[in-house]
């Protein structure tokens, strides 16, 4: 026989008659310690799933540039292809044929490099306001006190 976790060998003298009742009162606290777990997990999944976002968005962003990178190197090749079927069909010579198509493929990869750089400066001006505004909010932050 046990009464809130002390072992009674008997209820004589103890101003018990042995009968255990269930603490209803304790039951609130068990809950409210529950949704409080419950709370902390909650919180943590988020800001876990928030991290992970992040990373994952990075990681989009890296495979989304190299996929743009190899749709532009497909249609450079996609046109010195074109350029090559169309003066072969007009019977000229195979040397004529492969510096005319070098010729388009430099002009074009040139186009080509010359892009990426203005979109990477555009990237890099993108994340340099980024990171001056969330240094701007961070004194904000500490000039508010928090």
């Amino acid at each position: 026989m046990s009464y809130k976790g002390i072992e009674l060998k008997s209820t004589r003298g103890s101003g018990t008659s042995g009968y255990v009742t269930k603490n209803l009162a304790s039951l609130g606290d068990k809950i409210a310690y529950e949704d409080s777990k419950e709370r902390v997990r909650k919180v943590k999944n988020r800001r876990r799933c928030w991290s992970e976002n992040n990373q994952m968005d990075s990681i989009k962003a890296r495979f989304r540039n190299e996929l743009e990178s190899r749709e532009s190197l497909r249609d450079i090749e996609k046109k010195c292809m074109e350029l090559r079927d169309k003066l072969e069909n007009e019977d000229m010579e195979a040397a004529i044929v492969d510096t005319k198509v070098k010729e388009l493929r430099d002009k074009l990869m040139n186009q080509s490099e010359r892009e990426d750089e203005i979109r990477s400066a555009k990237d890099k001006e993108a994340s340099e306001g980024g990171i001056k505004k969330q240094n701007y909010m961070k004194e904000l932050q500490i000039i508010a006190g928090k």
